[in-house]
């Protein structure tokens, strides 16, 4: 079951980009928004489908987070319907946090959230989520790669200790997210 699970969440995030962004019901506002935090969309509004994760809030901020959690996978595991609005829940399958300055914590757990889900003519958002990003490992992977690419780039014409340091910084959570 629990691959299942796995097989389905990777299916859906891999079809992100081929699928029409479909919020008609709660659950598929909320499915929307869990694969697009997922892919990284909420962690920072530079990232790939931050445009579509926009659009699938009431109320969308800058990005501006201080800590991310990262995602094996989530599910949807309550459901309460009103009219013209919802509460949806998810449960996270974390993995883990990795804060701003790159200081990781591995700690497996299960976490739930409730979303506020309403109405907006057609379709369903999020009423405005509190939470940080919850993003899967690979996505996280991907992103913290693409940092390191641009600071090698920078520690090569730069004698700047910073520069370097931030470079190692990134190589090591690389490392260490990816035994996770």
């Amino acid at each position: 079951m629990n691959s299942f699970r796995v097989i389905t969440f990777m299916v859906m995030v891999l079809s992100l980009s081929n699928m029409a962004l479909s919020q008609k019901t709660p659950e598929s506002a909320v499915r929307l928004y869990c694969a697009l935090d997922g892919e990284g969309a909420g962690y920072s509004n530079h990232q790939e489908h931050s445009k579509e994760f926009d659009s699938v809030q009431m109320d969308s901020v800058e990005a501006a987070w201080d800590e991310s959690t990262v995602i094996k996978d989530y599910e949807i595991v309550g459901v309460i319907k009103k009219e013209g609005s919802a509460k949806i829940t998810v449960l996270y399958h974390v993995l883990g946090k990795i804060s701003s300055d790159l200081a990781l914590v591995h700690a497996t757990s299960n976490e739930k959230v409730t979303f506020d889900v309403v109405r907006t003519g057609e379709e369903w958002k999020v009423d405005h989520s509190e939470i940080g990003p919850h993003i899967t490992k690979t996505a996280m992977l991907k992103i913290l790669n693409s940092e390191r690419a641009d600071a090698a780039q920078k520690a090569q014409t730069s004698n700047d200790a910073q520069v370097k340091e931030v470079l190692v910084n990134l190589e090591r959570a690389i490392h260490k997210i990816e035994t996770w």
